[in-house]
């Protein structure tokens, strides 16, 4: 697996988002037909909710989805798959990733499936370079991973155009991972689960990002607003593959591939004929946002958000 160049990576300080912000990314990054805009997304949506490192998922190889234990059943998708292992880990982490049908803007199964359509990617890693994204391979095998200095400029630029009092903040390659701990205390999740999906290095990194986020909820259990409101925690972190394998046997899942479910996610689920085509990216989200199986009302898709 390609490992981040010493000159490409420097540590430094990151800041805690909240859920308003990711709004805020997702209705810039949602807008134009560009399947750059929408990797990024991807990334956002998958380090926050699998608090994840640069390191962790700049080179995320489609070989580490574990598709004998996604949850698909009646053209649905809950559950996803993916295993990880990072500089924390001794050995290859699993960790679910969860449909939320309750806040689909904020669901990255639905936008990794279809970004996965919308690229075409079949193999090798899941967020390639730009260059390699304009210009697909005919296999869908693709070979470049996304570079941390490039990514890095790209969220800051984002950053500086979309959030409030950015100013304020410092963008650096743990902000998902501080991020992912602030929609979890938002929704409420178990202190002891939290940390041990978390998979932290140290103890004092636990407290410091959990009190960070704990400070914001009392406010906003105290002023609740819709730009901040998320699904209920789940834990993400699989300790027995093996018992979980079992689950999905006996409970009657769709064996599906990874490589296979972007398209199946579009037929089945969205009810699209294939192939979708690049310029009509926007309806297809706005539809994935209000299939049939989420449980709250459809959000108007030109609502946004702003801050006074």
């Amino acid at each position: 697996m390609a490992q981040l160049k010493k000159d490409d990576y420097k540590e430094q300080g990151s800041s805690q988002l909240i859920p308003f912000d990711l709004r805020l990314f997702a209705n810039r990054l949602l807008s134009p037909s560009c399947n750059i805009a929408l990797q990024t997304w991807v990334i956002i949506l998958l380090a926050v909710k699998l608090f994840l490192r640069h390191d962790e998922f700049h080179d995320i190889n489609m070989s580490q989805f574990v598709a004998g234990m996604f949850e698909i059943k009646e053209h649905r998708v809950d559950v996803l798959v993916l295993e990880v292992f990072g500089k924390a880990d001794k050995t290859w982490v699993t960790h679910k990733i969860y449909a939320d049908h309750d806040y689909p803007e904020l669901c990255p199964v639905r936008h990794l499936l279809i970004y996965l359509h919308l690229t075409g990617i079949k193999s090798g890693y899941l967020f390639p370079s730009a260059a390699e994204l304009a210009n697909p391979p005919a296999d869908g095998h693709f070979k470049t991973t996304v570079k941390y200095g490039i990514f890095m400029r790209f969220l800051k630029k984002l950053c500086v155009e979309v959030l409030p009092y950015e100013e304020l903040l410092k963008i650096g390659c743990h902000v998902f991972r501080k991020t992912g701990h602030c929609v979890a205390v938002f929704g409420e999740a178990v202190d002891t689960q939290l940390r041990a999906s978390a998979r932290h290095l140290s103890e004092k990194h636990a407290q410091k990002y959990h009190l960070d986020a704990s400070a914001n909820y009392e406010t906003h259990k105290d002023n609740p607003n819709p730009a901040n409101m998320v699904s209920k925690w789940k834990p993400i972190l699989s300790t027995q593959p093996r018992n979980a394998k079992i689950m999905c046997n006996i409970s009657g899942f769709e064996f599906i591939r990874i490589e296979n479910l972007g398209d199946y996610f579009v037929r089945h689920c969205l009810k699209f004929s294939l192939p979708m085509v690049l310029p009509a990216t926007s309806f297809f989200l706005s539809t994935a946002h209000a299939t049939m199986f989420q449980r709250r009302p459809r959000k108007n898709s030109s609502e946004t958000y702003s801050i006074r």
